[in-house]
């Protein structure tokens, strides 16, 4: 396994969600890339962008990242200082998963994303203020699984607080 996706800058997202095992409110985190990052696509295959030749193709979608590992050292470290309970999880091949904070039971993404309302899809603008944002002004470089982009219209409330989306919707 190799990195498949690097980014000038990352964004560390916190939220709240109630844990699905113990049922407490814990704070939970995710990453989150700007327009421009590149993926790897070494085929080609996808359509996009033109590769470069070294495989890489740019995305001009913002992206929330899920299933990430592969971190740098210095990003891991800063994670574990910025986002208590976002650590690798060792039965999923150290893919950083949020934890509870009570119970230390993981969080999967699918339950802080995959409907309306989450931790990470807010319905409105005013659920998505409510997400914290930090800039890390430094590279990123990661294997991720998924990278929720604009195609995921749930995401647009979030997208817009980031300021990666237009105010009117498609």
């Amino acid at each position: 396994m190799i990195p498949n996706l690097r980014a000038p800058y990352y964004l560390i997202l916190s939220s709240q969600c109630a844990c699905p095992s113990c049922g407490q409110a814990t704070a939970v985190h995710a990453l989150a890339v700007p327009p421009s990052h590149e993926t790897l696509d070494p085929d080609g295959g996808d359509g996009g962008q033109p590769a470069h030749d070294d495989g890489w193709r740019r995305d001009p979608s913002a992206a929330i990242l899920s299933g990430v590992s592969l971190l740098a050292r210095e990003v891991g470290e800063l994670l574990v200082r910025q986002a208590p309970g976002f650590a690798p999880d060792p039965k999923r091949q150290d893919v950083w998963t949020n934890h509870c904070g009570h119970c230390a039971v993981p969080i999967l993404y699918g339950q802080l994303m995959a409907f309306p309302g989450r931790a990470f899809t807010p319905t409105d603008a005013e659920q998505a203020r409510a997400i914290g944002v930090q800039r890390i002004e430094a590279p990123l470089e990661a294997f991720v699984e998924l990278r929720w982009t604009d195609g995921y219209p749930d995401l647009r409330p979030l997208l817009q607080r980031l300021g990666f989306a237009d105010a009117a919707p498609p």
